[in-house]
Parts: structure tokens; sequence; C-alpha cells
């Protein structure tokens, strides 16, 4: 070869070199690691649903009984009540029977609210029946307002004051109501033809007056008269329908001639209550009813005051407060009053407690303002006796030349109320001799009186109850995940309790009071459930009656859920899956049982129970398991709320859960094994002795019983530098496959195989023949195999596999050879018959004395490199090996 051909050559290896280690490379690799991480979904949120809002109702929280802590939220009355007895300090009261003219008013003493404004003087008012038509005075403000002529003081019912027996519910009653309600709002006529009712009724404060028939009720829209009749009850049954939609003008007309005419105090005084709510139906200017809803029924009451001579007698409207025991402080005003302007005169009163059946007197005591010494007594004996005398007949009341006189008794009790006490019985029913509630009567001079009532408002209390999949649970100790909001609504509210409005949210199981006796109560919630459970039905709901003091509901909900548990198996490497799939038995065995609840290969899935711990566990039903090693369980939540809850190997699913539970098993089995062999070298017949030949063996085993495997198979004639090889192939006689080198001269790397399969349990078995001839003049050493730094060494083999496996063998060339530094000529001697065999040419001379070439005792066998060896690291070497051979120093 020509010295300057060299670095040419050698350019054109290094590049082939690249190129073939670059395919190795490539080629090689180990199996990918299965991800068996998991991740929880983001939990789902859900919804709730928000009942319309109920009228609003009177602002004074009373709950029924006493709630969780003590003492109840605000306690205060209804705007426009007096404070209860004792509630605070008030004015001196005025010297005995002093006048009430010159806008003056008897002060409140210890025990009285403070009483309103007072008036101008009155003026002296008109006679009835003046042809007016309606008997109201000419005097009467163009605004429609009450009149002042004559008119009661702020604290005595007149024209512009509710009823005392109607619930003073603090509100405007024209706001905030529905259909039906009072002020509901005008109504068109072309919406339906439907009328409404109204009844007339008409009350005296004389006991079983006979008045009426003295009297003309009526009631008029715009210039027509819808009906009218002789008092005192119009029509006498029933109510009369009338036009819906328009306002209604109340009239209560007294004949001229009637005797009693000039003792009527002051003009009727006109309260409406709707029949359906209880609700009072507001009246405009003391006489003007406004437009009623189709179908609403109303009961109007005009009620005359007439005096006894110079002297009425007035009540003023009930306070009603609850203390934290659960008991009703209520409290009142009597007023008798001397309009004489020039004479004094004598009085007897009596007041009567006639409180429905059911209610309890606790005591009861009274009190005359503004005496000294103070006048008062009390109820002795309420459950024989509920009339009291507050003064005696003949009691002096003196006369004012300004104005009126005014003696005012204050009276306070402390009552009771069943909480079974029917709802009847706590209600005031205007001109109903039957009537419930807090009612009293005072008796001027046994001829005329004054009534009050209050109506008692009722409570509720509705608790919850869950009955998940058939197990009950007080909403108390419910599960995670389940929600209800309780809304109570009804338009007959009265007063309210912890100033929570009763359309807005309620808490379960605690009372809420405030609501008229015998309302319908509108009873809803709002359910709140876990993904995967529904509500199937519900009891308790919708509208209930508020028939007794205390009224306790139950609203129960029954829940079905599902619950559902899957099992998932994975295998590390994926390539394992289909060749292993089913071979795993997956179980659920709920804790306690023997037999699993749930069975089967990766992916069963099947119905659980909420609450019970399933132990899980798989089982492989394959031989070659021991090959694999189980990590642990991992469970995520697929859907649902709540907590997952794992322990372990163990999970505890809750209601509406789906839960998916994975095991992963990694391989670990052993991995490809490689060997190599190496015969002896036999003369090539022929070649008179200067050409030997030499077969290797390499195989390749998997020993794994469960998992096939691909490899790559490298080979190199790292031969030493006096051995020149003439030829090589190989060949995999199983397979019938075969190969050759292309130049071993030059390029002694072949790829025997890249990525190639081999079954479990399995080897493959691979032939390499190389014929060489050694140059003349090599000296001996270069023949014998020993290690080197360059790994070229006699006639050295290697074999990498996957690139992280290298063995290597040597050819025995223990032939004798002439002593001496080098062998001329080339000439062996084969210490027998190998392969190509034949007959052999006679050794050349030896020129030095007989040496015996061996094969060094590190290499003479086939040594094997554990797998694992980093892919990067084993090529490196072999790439500086191959950079070590191509760089080596040639003779020529």
């Amino acid at each position: 070869m020509n010295n300057s051909d060299v670095p040419r050559r050698r350019h054109r290896l290094r590049a082939g070199l690249a190129a073939l280690l670059a395919g190795v490379m490539i080629a090689a690799g180990g199996y990918p690691e299965a991800d068996a991480g998991t991740s929880d979904p983001a939990p789902v949120a859900t919804s709730t649903a928000t009942p319309g809002q109920a009228p609003a109702v009177e602002q004074t929280p009373v709950p029924l009984t006493k709630p969780p802590g003590g003492q109840t939220a605000d306690q205060q009355a209804a705007p426009g009540d007096g404070p209860a007895p004792g509630s605070g300090p008030a004015a001196p009261p005025p010297s005995v029977d002093q006048p009430a003219g010159n806008g003056s008013v008897p002060a409140p003493g210890p025990d009285q609210p403070p009483a309103a404004e007072p008036e101008q003087p009155a003026t002296k008012p008109e006679q009835p029946g003046n042809g007016t038509g309606s008997g109201r005075p000419d005097s009467s403000p163009a605004d429609g307002s009450a009149p002042t002529t004559n008119q009661p003081k702020p604290s005595e019912p007149g024209p512009d004051q509710p009823d005392p027996d109607q619930p003073d519910t603090g509100v405007d009653t024209e706001t905030e109501t529905g259909p039906g309600a009072a002020g509901g709002g005008s109504w068109d006529s072309g919406e339906s033809d439907q009328p409404a009712q109204l009844r007339l009724v008409q009350a005296f404060n004389v006991p079983k007056a006979d008045f009426g028939r003295f009297w003309t009720l009526s009631a008029k829209q715009g210039e027509r008269t819808v009906f009218g009749g002789r008092g005192p009850e119009v029509p006498a049954r029933g109510f009369a329908n009338v036009p819906a939609g328009a306002a209604t003008v109340l009239s209560a007309r007294m004949d001229p001639g009637w005797s009693q005419a000039a003792d009527v105090a002051a003009e009727p005084a006109w309260s409406c209550r709707d029949e359906r709510s209880g609700e009072g139906v507001a009246v405009r200017g003391g006489d003007t009813l406004g437009s009623l809803e189709p179908g609403q029924r109303v009961l109007c009451v005009a009620a005359v005051q007439l005096r006894d001579g110079p002297l009425s007698v007035t009540k003023s409207a009930v306070t009603l407060t609850q203390d934290p025991a659960g008991r009703w402080n209520l409290g009142y005003e009597i007023r008798v009053i001397n309009t004489s302007r020039t004479a004094d005169a004598g009085y007897g009163l009596t007041d009567t407690l006639d409180f429905g059946p059911g209610i309890g007197i606790v005591s009861a005591a009274w009190t005359r303002l503004g005496t000294q010494p103070r006048v008062s007594g009390s109820w002795p004996d309420t459950d024989r006796n509920r009339t009291q005398t507050l003064a005696a007949p003949g009691t002096a009341i003196g006369h004012s030349s300004t104005g009126e006189t005014v003696h005012t008794y204050h009276v306070s009790a402390v009552v009771t109320v069943d909480e079974d006490t029917a709802a009847a019985a706590l209600e005031c029913r205007p001109g109903d001799e039957a009537s419930g509630g807090l009612r009293s009567t005072a008796v001027l001079n046994s001829r005329i009186e004054a009534s009050a009532c209050r109506t008692v408002p009722v409570g509720v209390q509705v608790d919850k109850v869950w009955t998940i999949n058939g197990t009950d649970y007080l909403h108390g100790s419910r599960p995670g995940g389940f929600g209800a909001s309780l809304r109570l609504s009804t338009a007959g509210a009265v007063q309210l309790a912890g100033e929570v409005r009763p359309e807005h949210t309620q808490q379960w199981g605690t009372a809420a009071g405030g609501y008229r006796p015998g309302a319908d109560l509108d009873v809803t919630e709002s359910l709140t459930l876990p993904e995967g459970c529904e509500a199937v039905r519900s009891s308790g709901t919708g509208t209930q009656q508020l028939s007794a003091a205390l009224n306790r509901l139950t609203v129960r909900t029954v829940v079905e859920c599902t619950q559902r548990l899957t099992l998932v198996h994975t295998l590390a490497p994926a390539e394992l899956a289909g060749r292993l799939s089913g071979k795993w038995t997956l179980t659920a065995t709920p804790e306690g049982a023997v037999a699993p609840e749930l069975s089967g290969t990766s992916g069963a899935s099947g119905e659980v129970q909420a609450g019970r711990t399933y132990r899980l566990d798989d089982a492989p039903a394959f031989l070659g398991d021991q090959e694999f090693a189980a990590e642990p369980w991992r469970c995520r939540l697929d859907s649902g709320s709540g907590k997952l809850v794992q322990q372990g190997s163990s999970v505890v699913p809750g209601y509406g859960q789906h839960i998916t539970c994975t095991v992963a098993n990694t391989w670990q089995g052993p991995g490809l094994e490689v060997s190599k062999n190496a015969g002896n070298p036999a003369p090539v017949p022929g070649t008179a002795g200067t050409q030997w030949e030499v077969v290797y063996g390499v195989s390749i085993k998997n020993p794994s019983m469960v998992s096939p495997a691909r490899y790559t198979l490298v080979d190199w004639l790292a031969f030493g530098q006096g051995v020149e090889i003439v030829s090589a192939r190989w060949m995999l006689p199983a397979a019938g496959l075969s190969g050759r080198w292309t130049e071993p001269g030059s390029l002694p790397l072949e790829t025997l195989a890249a990525g190639r399969a081999i079954d479990v349990m399995d080897s493959h078995d691979y032939l390499v023949t190389v014929r060489v001839r050694v140059k003349p003049g090599t000296a001996v050493e270069d023949l014998d195999c020993r290690p080197e730094d360059s790994g070229q060494t006699g006639m050295m083999n290697m074999v990498a596999l996957n690139g992280g496996t290298v063995v290597q063998a040597c050819a025995a060339l223990d032939h004798l050879v002439r002593s001496g530094p080098t062998a001329e000529g080339g000439v062996l001697v084969p210490p027998g018959p190998g392969p190509g065999s034949g007959p052999a040419d006679a050794p050349a001379k030896q020129a030095n004395a007989p040496g015996l070439v061996r094969l060094s005792p590190v290499l003479a066998v086939s040594s094997i490199d554990q797998r694992g060896v980093v892919t990067a690291a084993a090529m490196l070497l072999l790439s500086a090996a191959l950079v070590l051979f191509l760089s080596r120093p040639r003779r020529h």
C-alpha cells in the first residue's frame, strides 16, 4: 500500500464506522417505563334553587319558645305600640283631673308608655246626618285624611288608626302583598270576569246594642252604588259580589231622627280585613277601600263610638312582647274622657280579660296614671274571675273649660300559651263574639264599652330528616355533601322572631315565630346533593296550615345514591399488557366478609355500598408471576363530592362517589444473557499453511418465562496487528439468517442483529467463521491473546449486546512456531484437523527454538458482563476501541 493512501483510507473508514455506530445506537435501547401516576379530577360544583319572597310583615321578633342560648333577638313591640310596663322612665305626671285642653295630655307614669302628641283643641262637631251622605263633617281635609273635629286623642282608635281588634302589622299593608292580599294592585277587568266579595258590618260600643236599624250601610264605585241596606250587617248573610279592580267608597249613614244621635262621639271608623289571609286591608281617607282582586273576600266593620252623656271610654292598641322564657307580656291603656266644659261627672269602670282558651294568665295588674298617692290593683284569681273593677261607681272626674279631662289606666299582664293551643283560640276576629286572642273589654258605667284585641302569633319549627339509601340521618348528623336550605313564607305573618324574615332562609330545628294562627305556610327547601345522588321523593314541603301555637313539621327527603368502584390493572413495560392481559384477578372484598363483592380482570366495575371498607387485592394466575413486583394501590375520585377515603389497600366509598383504583405490576425478571466461545484455528486447504480458519460461537438467551425481548448484536473482530483478515461471515442456523463482513480488513465491525425478537425461554445461537493469515515478520507476542489497552490482540472476538453487555473470546493460537522474535513465511503448524481440514503443507523451517503460543487465561473463556450498563458508556468504550484500531500503525 502506498503511504499517501493511508490518510484517505483512514478517513473513509472512520466515516463508515460513524454511520454504522449511529445505526447501532438507534436500534439499541431498553423498554420505556410505564407511568402509573394518577390524578384526581377537580371537584364539581353544584348550585341551589331560590324560592320567591313572601310579603313583608310586622317587624317585632317574638319567638314562641326560648331558642338555644337564651335571649331572643329584638323583642321590641311593633311600630306604633307603646313600650311594655316598666320599660323606662317617664315624664312627671299631671295632677289629678288635670284638664286635657291647651295641647296637654296626662303624662305617663312609671309603668305607662309615653302618650302620643296631643292634637289642637277640638272644635264643636257637626251633627251626624248633615246631608252629606257619608256622615263626614264638612271640615274634613281635602286630602282625605281623618277630620280633627271632636276626634279622639292619638292614643284612641279613630278613623285613621287601626282597629284594636286587628293585628298591628307594623308595616304598610299596601306593599309587598301577593294576589288576594290587601292593596294588591289594580285589576284589569279584561283579565278575568270573577268579582270580589264584600260584606259590611256595624259595631257599637254599647253591650248588646240594637242600633243598626237606625243606620244605612252602602258601598259605592264611582257614581254607582253596588250594594247597600240597613245595618248592622249588609248583606245579612254571606258576602255581596262587587266588581274587582275598582276603588270602593264605604258609607255608614245615621237616621237624623235617631234618639241617640247626640251621643255619637265621632265619625264611624272603618276597618277591613281579608278573610282568607287574615291581613288588614288599607282604608284610605277613612272610607275608601282600594281596588280588590278577583275572588278576594273582604269584611269591613264600621265602629261607632257613643258617649255616656259627656263621658266616653277608649282603649289603645295592645303591645305584645315575648320574654326568653317564652311568656307573653302585654299592655294597653284605658282612657275615661269627660268632654264637658262646664260640669264634673262620676263614673265606674271595669275591665274583663276575655282571653281565648289555652291562654293562661300568670299575672295581671292595673295602675291609674298621674295619681298621688298611686292607685293600683290586680286580678286576684283569674282562674275564677277575669273581671276587675278599676274605678268604683261614682269615681269623680273633673272638667275643663278649655278641653277634655282624661283619666288613664294602664293594664299589664303576663300570659302563657300551651304549644298545642288551637289557632282559633289565638286569633282576633272582629265582630265575632267567639273571637280568640288577647281580647279585653272595658265597660264604663255599665253602659258603654271599649274593646281591644291582639292576635297571638304562632310559631313553627321544621326538622329535617334524610333517608339516604335506606338509612335515616338527622340534619345535624348527615353525611358530607348533602345540604338543604329551608324557606318559609306566608302572607299572614304578624310578627317576626330573631329578625329573620319569614320569606327568608330559616334554620332547621329552630322555632320561628310571627305567623298568623291558621295561616297557610309555604314550606320549601333547596337541596344540594353529591353527584351520583338523586332525590326520589320528599314529604313535609308545600302548603302547611298553622293550626296550633307551636307547629312542629318534619321535612323528609328520600335520596338514592349510586356508588361505583372500578378496578384497573396496568403493566410496565407496556409491551407486556397485550401478552398478559387478563392474567390478574382483581377483587374488592368488604371488611369482615370472605367472598369479594367485586371480582374480575382489569376494568371490572360494579356498585358498592357507601361507608363500607373494601379491601383491594390482585392475584396473578400464570407461571412466571414472580418476575413482577406489585406497586401500592392508588385510588382517584372520578365523580362525586366529599373526601376520598383510602387507607393503604383499602378504600371507603362515600355517597354518590365513583372511584377508580389502580394497581401496577412492574416486570423485574431476568434480562437477556449473552455468551461467546472460540474454536481452534484450522489450516485452510490449498493455502500451503498460510491461511487459517476459526469458528466462534455466540449465544443469546432469554431466561424469562413471560417477557419476550428484542436485541441488537454487534460483533468486532479485534485481532492483533500481525493477523490479517481474509474473510468473515456469520449465520443464525435456526432462523436461516446469515451475513458477512464487507471489508473485514479495514472495518472489522458487523451488526448481526438489530431489534431482533426473541421469545420467552428461547435462545439464538450464532456461528461466526473468520479466515486469516499471519503476515511475515509478525512478532510472536502479537499472536498471543493478552489484554491490551486497544483491545486488539491475537484472534480476539468481541460482541456487544444492546450496546450494554460486552463478551469476548479468543481463538487459541497455541501452535509450535520457530523460536525467535518473528514468524517467517507466516506458516503455523496446526495441532490437528479442524474446520476446512485437509492435507496440510509442511511447516516452514523454524529459525529458532520452538515456543508455545497460548491463550491468555483471562481471555480463554467467555466472560459475561451483566446487563444494565449504561448504553452510552458501552458504546463509548466500543467507539474508543475502534478509534484505536484505525489509528494503529500499519506495517507495509
